[in-house]
């Protein structure tokens, strides 16, 4: 966050919270994507997007590494 912090000239809370808004909103939009193409249930798609968020931490910090 410190590196985004300092590229942006933003907060490193600031940062942060985009960071996490932004997230949540890739979550949440390919939620309603995998849920409308795959129809699967409720159990599989948390999983699918319990793995996808794990992802997303390992992708964020190798590409700030």
């Amino acid at each position: 966050m410190d590196r985004l912090a300092t590229m942006y000239g933003e907060s490193r809370s600031g940062v942060a919270r985009r960071v996490l808004q932004s997230r949540e909103r890739l979550l949440k939009l390919l939620r309603a994507e995998l849920a409308g193409r795959l129809k699967p249930d409720d159990a599989a798609l948390d999983s699918l997007l319990g793995l996808v968020n794990s992802q997303l931490d390992l992708s964020l910090n190798r590409l700030m590494g």
